[in-house]
């Protein structure tokens, strides 16, 4: 009946004014964009006899063959963006697919759309909680459908329709992360992740063509043929957020997506000591958290976790030594540096989370010597003796491998942590004045240029070895 009802839609469109077929689009629809949850919830205990850990063998793939998949996908992600209904839409008729065809092309997709409709969606709630508008048609049905339905049973649908499905189908077919840093990548294989990787894109062209045409310059580049005339904010024609969601946030939702597919796809291609070192500083990168605390925590990893490879531990070993030259180097171009720390980072959480008398006797004595030589000596427990131990400590684990693999950490970091340049880390540590531009490119450079040190050194000594 669904496909019936699609078909009479596409028909009837109006070959003239495509913004007519936007506003004539069939009720029934929506009814079925609303309804559709219903139907793939039961189908979740169906998903679950399929996952990848419940079973020896993989599942055969039955009379679909891979070219037939593609093309399923292709066709859903382009029609349900050319019909206007949400992406999580498209990501509901994947599960079907993959519910009712049980290859495992259609299951590594499904896995990989709902952990990307995971992080996008509730990525954009939580930095623009009126995102949650789009649940009811936005500002299409404000009247209606809000003021009849109470916001509080809408959150429970959200969590019904996206939050429970994405999470079950992940633990059922998603990747295990064990502590030696050894991941199973699951049902999301590397032919899965790159048929995944265009689909929201797909759907935007797919919306594209349903838009109305740019009226300046003659048929036919006048279509809205994605990417020419398609614009990423222009999905909120969708949904109907309003105030409108500002264009980081849509680079957020569609990088998201890109995001989890390049990261289930190095699963599969990079080495078991890489991948957990690129995770800690992903996650890291991603709460915001200065750069010294992901080392921290690989360098904890490393003591007290036995089995690690030696990449690993390599990668913890120059990391270490980059640390210690960026935190030391910066305060050699700008002094100020660690007394305006000390004031974001001791002082103020002091007074504002410490008892009163702890934050009276601090300030009293915050510009004292004697304080001061003892922050100083933290600093050095911090900083220097740690970075200097496992420098020392690892030091049997560099090799040329490593030291490629060291190579990218900071930027993943920088990447993860939604920077668009070197200098706006200054956002995760809050120096005051600001350090000038050079100084970000000297502590980046820095680590870039210790790291292709010690490849060339491995490469030297391996040869005159």
């Amino acid at each position: 009946m669904l496909v019936s009802h699609v078909l009479f839609c596409v028909m009837e469109r109006p070959s003239v004014q495509c913004s007519s077929w936007w506003k004539l689009r069939s009720p029934t629809l929506q009814v079925w964009k609303s309804r559709l949850p219903i139907i793939v919830l039961p189908v979740l205990a169906g998903l679950r006899k399929l996952s990848w850990r419940e079973r020896s063998n993989q599942i055969p793939n039955l009379e679909t063959s891979s070219a037939s998949e593609f093309a399923l996908l292709f066709v859903i992600a382009c029609g349900t963006g050319y019909l206007g209904l949400p992406f999580s839409v498209t990501w509901w008729f994947i599960l079907l697919a993959a519910f009712t065809l049980q290859t495992e092309l259609l299951l590594g997709v499904a896995t990989i759309v709902s952990f990307s409709v995971l992080v996008g969606w509730y990525g954009v709630r939580l930095h623009h909680p009126h995102a949650v508008t789009a649940l009811w048609g936005g500002t299409r049905n404000k009247g209606e459908r809000e003021a009849s339905i109470p916001r509080v049973c809408w959150h429970l649908w959200d969590f019904f329709v996206h939050a429970l499905p994405a999470t079950v189908v992940l633990y059922w077919h998603g990747p295990r992360v064990y502590l030696d840093g050894t991941i199973e990548p699951g049902t999301a294989t590397v032919t899965a992740s790159l048929t995944a990787l265009p689909l929201n894109l797909l759907w935007l062209w797919g919306l594209g063509l349903a838009l109305e045409p740019v009226n300046e310059e003659p048929w036919p580049w006048n279509l809205r043929l994605w990417p020419r005339h398609m614009l990423l904010k222009e999905t909120n024609r969708v949904y109907g957020i309003a105030p409108e969601l500002p264009l980081r946030a849509w680079q957020w939702v569609y990088g998201s997506h890109w995001g989890a597919c390049t990261l289930l796809l190095c699963c599969h291609l990079l080495p078991s000591g890489a991948k957990l070192a690129y995770l800690v500083f992903a996650a890291f990168g991603l709460c915001r958290m200065p750069f010294t605390t992901a080392w921290w925590f690989t360098f904890l990893l490393s003591v007290f976790i036995d089995g690690l490879s030696p990449l690993f531990l390599g990668i913890v070993c120059c990391c270490a030594a980059t640390t210690a030259i960026g935190w030391y180097g910066l305060q050699l171009f700008l002094p100020y540096v660690f007394q305006s720390l000390l004031s974001v980072w001791v002082f103020r959480p002091a007074e504002r989370w410490a008892p009163k008398s702890i934050s009276l006797l601090l300030h009293r004595f915050r510009n004292s010597c004697g304080l001061m030589l003892l922050m100083r000596f933290g600093d050095l427990l911090l900083h220097l003796v740690p970075t200097l131990t496992a420098t020392w400590w690892l030091r049997s684990n560099l090799s040329f491998k490593v030291a490629l693999a060291a190579l990218p950490c900071n930027l993943i970091y920088l990447a993860f942590s939604r920077c668009t340049s070197l200098a706006q880390t200054n956002q995760m540590y809050g120096i005051h004045p600001e350090p000038p531009n050079y100084i970000w490119y000297c502590i980046y450079g820095s680590h870039w240029a210790f790291c292709i040190a010690v490849g060339a050194m491995c490469c030297f000594a391996d040869v005159t070895g």
